[in-house]
């Protein structure tokens, strides 16, 4: 595996880490401080920004993401800055108009029946200008292959976030922590607005396959926000209200620590495809989807599972014993999110090879499944009932995603690897389960986790569940660790696999 690729990960992967783990703490400060109730609706509030962010965002940083590493890689670096500038002036645009927008409806005595405190509306306002220009800011920096200043930008935002939300909560409710997660996003936002002071901007250099990806992953990025995002909060706050949210959004945020975790390996994965899709045969665009498919599924399987088995002692643990019954729809919504994160490296190639269409039209449908849902299932069902829908779509997303690469991208998916990684990935969650009934007292989590993970390495082992050039390939991910760490992720690694250490892992 080449060193620049590892290392690329690993700093996407410190960036995204410090995102979901910011999100996640944050979401815990706020159920301690506020309650089941204030948590619902701060929840709402997110979701909401993030839904308008999507429909600010015109697919700018993903467009960003995908074509600036291939200038870079062919040496037109001024080009590159050229396109930066060029997509920046109308996306700040609709920014600015939203913001105003958004301030003008604020101060608008009926638009706010529920009575919140009108400062949370202009601090929502505000969150949603600093996040649409962050995100662009983002774009820019993985498109430039700048992964060094990205992850150090996104772990301030994290401390920041964290610091702030919790002073914010502490002192000041639901508009503290609004405006806490306002301080969050302004470090990357800054860095995005010194594209305002370029004088000559060529709009030329926006080519017609630009828009065209741009159009699709923008209307690929809406639908999706139906299914991957939180389109349950909507129906829910609209039929059982603010605490059913709360009780829905402790499994959405173990979903999201439990699937963001594999997938943070991810994040250099679009501008990799993207620099070898033209240089590189089919073949080698495949097997390196193969394996990144194998690799994924062997984190996030595990983790999903696992963390589903334990949350009968994680939730009371972390969020206290008002959010009980959160549990059994967290095990649904963390469980579906482990097979959904298995898919990340399918769409990641399809971006590169220039199929954003069928993620667009693969979203349409998703999205009408997901409102189906939200007018029917959740109504009748409340919070069980979103988390058995969601888990339902996303399950057929997934699907028709692998499907779709394997009849129609002619590219081999590793079904019979899959299968047998999830089989492993059950026994782990079978196990730490069945040491939760055993086990009482402060131990119990703890021994859970423990036996889980040595039930799962023995189960990938017995059924062979990943090739021995996958081994290979994680232990060379392991060599960039420090000497200690890295003789005990070898000897963990080597009883991985029943086969001898002969296979040569091409790049």
């Amino acid at each position: 595996m080449p060193r620049t690729i590892v290392r690329k990960t690993f700093l996407s992967a410190l960036a995204g880490a410090a995102t979901s783990l910011g999100g996640f703490l944050s979401m815990v400060l706020i159920a301690r401080l506020l309650g089941v109730a204030e948590t619902g609706a701060i929840a709402y509030a997110i979701w909401l920004t993030s839904l308008i962010v999507t429909l600010l965002d015109f697919g700018v940083p993903s467009t960003l993401a995908r074509f600036l590493p291939q200038l870079v890689a062919g040496h037109e670096e001024k080009r590159a800055d050229r396109l930066t500038a060029a997509l920046f002036r109308p996306y700040a645009a609709a920014c600015v108009a939203a913001f105003a927008g958004l301030c003008a409806y604020a101060a608008w005595p009926l638009a706010n029946p529920s009575g919140r405190p009108a400062s949370e509306a202009f601090l929502v306002a505000t969150l949603v200008l600093l996040q649409a220009l962050a995100n662009f800011a983002l774009g820019y920096l993985r498109g430039m292959q700048r992964f060094e200043t990205s992850a150090a930008m996104t772990v301030l935002s994290f401390g920041l976030q964290i610091a702030c939300v919790a002073i914010g909560g502490r002192f000041w409710g639901g508009a503290g922590v609004l405006a806490g997660y306002c301080v969050g996003s302004a470090p990357l936002a800054i860095r995005a607005v010194r594209w305002l002071w370029r004088r000559h901007v060529d709009m030329r250099v926006i080519e017609p396959q630009i828009v065209r990806f741009a159009a699709f992953s923008w209307l690929g990025a809406l639908a999706a926000a139906f299914v991957w995002s939180r389109s349950e909060v909507f129906f829910l706050q609209r039929s059982w209200g603010a605490e059913s949210v709360g009780i829905l959004t402790v499994g959405l945020t173990f979903s999201n620590i439990a699937a963001q975790g594999p997938l943070l390996l991810t994040g250099a994965l679009l501008a990799f495809f993207s620099e070898r899709v033209e240089t590189q045969p089919l073949d080698v665009i495949n097997k390196a989807f193969a394996a990144g498919t194998r690799m994924l599924a062997f984190l996030a399987l595990p983790l999903g599972f696992g963390t589903a088995a334990v949350l009968p002692a994680l939730v009371p643990l972390l969020y206290g014993s008002a959010f009980d019954s959160a549990v059994e729809p967290a095990e649904i919504v963390v469980a579906a999110a482990a097979f959904a994160a298995s898919g990340a490296v399918g769409t990641h190639m399809m971006c590169a090879r220039n199929r954003s269409d069928f993620i667009f039209y693969s979203n349409i449908l998703g999205a009408a499944l997901s409102i189906a849902a939200g007018l029917t299932v959740i109504p009748g069902y409340g919070v069980l009932g979103a988390a058995a829908s969601r888990a339902a779509v996303q399950m057929f997303m997934l699907g028709l995603g692998l499907w779709f690469i394997a009849r129609r991208l002619n590219c081999p998916v590793p079904f019979r690897h899959l299968a047998r990684l999830a089989a492993s990935a059950a026994l782990c969650g079978v196990a730490a389960r069945a040491v939760l009934q055993l086990v009482h007292g402060p131990l119990a989590l703890p021994i859970a986790i423990g036996v889980g993970a040595l039930v799962y390495w023995a189960a990938v082992r017995m059924l062979d569940a990943l090739p021995p050039e996958d081994v290979e390939r994680l232990r060379a991910i392991g060599a960039r660790s420090p000497r200690v760490v890295q003789r005990l992720f070898d000897r963990a690694l080597s009883f991985l696999s029943r086969a001898p250490r002969t296979v040569e892992v091409a790049e």
